[in-house]
């Protein structure tokens, strides 16, 4: 009976060895594999820039009212006269517009001919549809008004379709960029693991000094205008495999 018992034991020991053993090897068969997937992963990273361009569907235009004088309170009522004149006739225009800026201070300069006394009462007017703006333009100076600046530009919605097809854009160059460099590489490219976005520029049409009308005396004045555009630049990571 003791014998028995001991060839039992025998048999039991190598049952468990031999299980051990596969587990083992099943156990090192798996972590093989994991290394050996994780190995293949690769990844591709590009830079690319996109932009659009379109046509400005808005017009800031900025005018000032100037006067100079011997003392402060002939300068204010002139301009008051002058400002409400321009008002009146921006008002009929019906375009908005708002004060950026009044002063009425000594000159800088100090010359024989200074007056004593400079004054000037700056407006912006909003102008909805760029080819009135000639028409505005025409209003102000008739005024009295000097044209200081004009910025040729578009409204908030407008530029933000823009600013997404310059996005639109810049992704496609960056995936077609990643495409070449994996097909080079026999690879494929997956997916996106990590885009970085800014813009580049935006660019508005502006004129910094009077517009000169087209034609002779008396011609209504004409503003030329050209393209908007938009720029953003993408910085974009690939999953790729062989």
């Amino acid at each position: 009976m003791q014998r028995n018992y001991t060839t039992a034991a025998v048999v039991g020991l190598t049952v468990l060895a031999v299980a051990l053993f596969g587990a083992m090897a099943v156990s090192g068969a798996v972590g093989a594999d994991s290394v050996q997937e994780s190995s293949a992963d690769e990844r591709i990273s590009v830079s690319a820039t996109g932009s659009a361009e379109t046509q400005p569907d808005l017009a800031k235009l900025q005018v000032v009212i100037k006067s100079e004088g011997e003392d402060p309170a002939t300068i204010r009522e002139e301009l008051a006269d002058s400002s409400s004149e321009l008002e009146e006739a921006l008002n009929e225009a019906d375009v908005d517009y708002k004060t950026v800026d009044y002063e009425i201070r000594e000159p800088y300069r100090n010359e024989p001919d200074s007056p004593n006394y400079v004054g000037r009462h700056a407006f912006q007017i909003t102008v909805n549809n760029p080819d009135n703006v000639g028409d505005i333009v025409d209003v102000a100076t008739s005024a009295g008004a000097e044209i200081q600046r004009l910025d040729m530009t578009l409204s908030d919605e407008k530029r933000q379709e823009l600013r997404d097809q310059a996005i639109e854009n810049a992704m496609d160059d960056a995936r077609h960029q990643a495409e070449t460099i994996a097909t080079a590489g026999d690879l494929v490219v997956n997916d996106v693991i990590t885009v970085d976005a800014s813009q580049r520029g935006y660019r508005p049409l502006t004129f910094n000094s009077t517009p000169q009308a087209d034609g002779g005396d008396g011609a209504a004045t004409s503003i030329q205008t050209g393209q908007v555009s938009v720029s953003y630049s993408v910085s974009v990571t690939y999953d790729a495999a062989s």
